[in-house]
């Protein structure tokens, strides 16, 4: 139930994130640089594989800058 959980959220977060990286035309890359973690890290949280909150707060206070 949890590992389902975490990964709905995973998709979600992910799905929110192509779509204002698409906006801005932006890559995920940048992303991950922006946020000063590695891609490898951010492709973990976006898949719900990886949910340190530090990370996730970040990607969401990017989301809301829009």
């Amino acid at each position: 139930f949890y590992k389902k959980e975490a990964n709905e959220m995973g998709t979600t977060l992910k799905k929110e994130v192509r779509i204002v990286l698409a906006t801005k035309g932006k890559t995920q890359s940048w992303l991950a640089q922006h946020l000063g973690i590695n891609e490898a890290q951010l492709s973990r949280i976006l898949n719900g594989r990886d949910e340190p909150q530090k990370q996730i707060d970040k990607i969401r206070k990017f989301l809301e800058e829009g």
